[in-house]
């Protein structure tokens, strides 16, 4: 989860993570916002939570 609009780490960095990642066969899910800055939104914090409880059943 990363916000377009965030102006202290670029979006872009996790982008790049992501493709590390899976390069290394890493299972990677990446959302972005597109108004969300440094912060994260509540509709953020909502797929957060439901990918951990996912991961968490899993």
């Amino acid at each position: 989860m990363h916000g377009k609009a965030d102006d202290v780490i670029p979006f872009s960095e996790s982008e790049s993570a992501a493709q590390r990642l899976q390069a290394a066969g890493v299972h990677v899910e990446a959302h972005y916002e597109a108004a969300t800055g440094h912060t994260i939104s509540a509709q953020g914090a909502m797929q957060a939570a439901a990918y951990i409880a996912q991961c968490l059943q899993d």
